[in-house]
């Protein structure tokens, strides 16, 4: 049987529950075949069942904690969030069809050499010090966001951003 897999792209196993990734040449992520949801109300109800246990989470924790860096960490709760955050702005984007580069603060062409190492150090140093309460507030904005431009996907519409 002939790998689904292109040629340059390397497998590696991230750690706990999540599944296989695959990461391009450039380091951007690729989903593994058949974890892709299927059509626009599985995604939704991705999202939703996603949603839902990452508020779970976060309302478990005090508000003031989410800006404590835990001992040996560089990252606090908050800087976690700000990180998901930026990449549910690359989502929309894509969904949209709008230009990535500058939710990096990177002209198109230092976005375009960037792998997503790069991509993620420079969007840290964008919300390093952003408010907690700032970071979820746009956590919660960019998550209408998006369920309202998937919600307005048709089938046809839906095939053509998988394939992207």
């Amino acid at each position: 049987m002939r790998s689904p897999w292109p040629r340059r792209v390397v497998r590696r196993r991230l750690p706990g529950s999540l599944l296989d990734w695959a990461f391009d040449p450039r380091g951007r992520i690729r989903a593994v075949p058949g974890y892709i949801p299927t059509d626009r109300d599985d995604l939704l109800a991705r999202i939703a069942r996603e949603w839902d246990g990452l508020n779970e989470v976060i309302s478990s924790v005090p508000q003031g904690r989410l800006s404590e860096r835990p001992t040996g960490s560089e990252w606090a709760i908050k800087d976690c969030l700000a990180h998901v955050a930026t990449w549910l702005r690359v989502t929309l984007a894509r969904m949209e069809q709008a230009p990535e580069h500058q939710i990096f603060g990177m002209d198109q062409v230092t976005y375009r050499a960037s792998n997503v190492d790069a991509l993620n150090r420079a969007a840290d140093q964008l919300h390093r010090d952003r408010p907690a309460t700032a970071v979820l507030d746009d956590l919660h904005d960019l998550h209408a966001r998006i369920v309202a431009v998937a919600s307005r996907l048709t089938p046809a519409e839906y095939r053509r951003h998988l394939a992207r």
